[in-house]
C-alpha cells in the first residue's frame, strides 16, 4: 500500500499523458496495480521505473487490443438499409470523352499508353498498385515504374514548359 499512496499520482498523470483520455487511464492504473500487487515481489513494487515501463505496456496492450478487435456494430443493426448508389458516376461514354479531355490539356508530354493507363486508374479511381496490376494484367512493379516515370514526364513539362 505505501506504493500505491506514494506513486497513484504520477503513475495516473504518465497515463493520462499517453492515453489523453482521464477514464481510460484510470482503467489502466487500476489494471495495474492488480498485475503488480499479484505479480511483483516486494522490492520491485516500491521502484517507480520498474512501474512506469509496466505502466507504458499495459497502455500498449490496451491499444493493441483495441486495433485488433474494432467494434462492428452492423450485426446488430436492424434499422434502415442502406440506399443502393451506382459503383460508377459516369457512363463509359462519359468517363472516355473525360479521359480523352484531361491528357488533351497534356500536351507534349510523351507518355505510352501504358503510362497513362496506370496513372489514370491510380489518380481517378485511386486503385492500388495491385489493383491496377490486376486490371491491367501486369506486374504490380511495372505499375509502379509507369506511374513514377509518368509523374516525372509531367512535373518536368510544368517545371520547363518550354523545353
Amino acid at each position: 500500500m505505501q506504493a500505491v499512496d506514494l506513486y497513484q499520482t504520477h503513475l495516473l498523470h504518465y497515463l493520462i499523458g499517453l492515453t489523453r483520455h482521464h477514464h481510460d487511464a484510470e482503467d489502466l492504473l487500476q489494471s495495474l496495480w492488480n498485475h503488480v500487487l499479484l505479480n511483483f515481489k516486494e522490492r520491485d513494487i516500491l521502484n517507480l521505473p520498474i512501474l512506469r515501463r509496466k505502466a507504458y505496456q499495459h497502455f500498449v496492450d490496451a491499444y493493441r487490443s483495441k486495433m485488433r478487435r474494432p467494434v462492428d456494430m452492423r450485426e446488430d443493426y436492424t434499422g434502415i438499409e442502406p440506399v443502393a448508389t451506382p459503383a460508377e458516376a459516369y457512363t463509359d461514354a462519359e468517363e472516355s470523352a473525360f479521359k480523352r479531355q484531361f491528357w488533351s490539356e497534356l500536351p507534349g508530354i510523351d507518355l505510352t499508353d501504358q503510362q497513362k493507363e496506370c496513372l489514370w486508374l491510380h489518380a481517378r479511381f485511386s486503385y492500388s498498385y495491385s489493383e491496377i496490376a490486376e486490371k491491367l494484367g501486369i506486374g504490380k512493379s511495372t505499375v509502379g515504374d509507369a506511374i513514377t516515370i509518368a509523374r516525372d514526364k509531367i512535373k518536368q513539362a510544368f517545371e520547363h514548359p518550354n523545353a
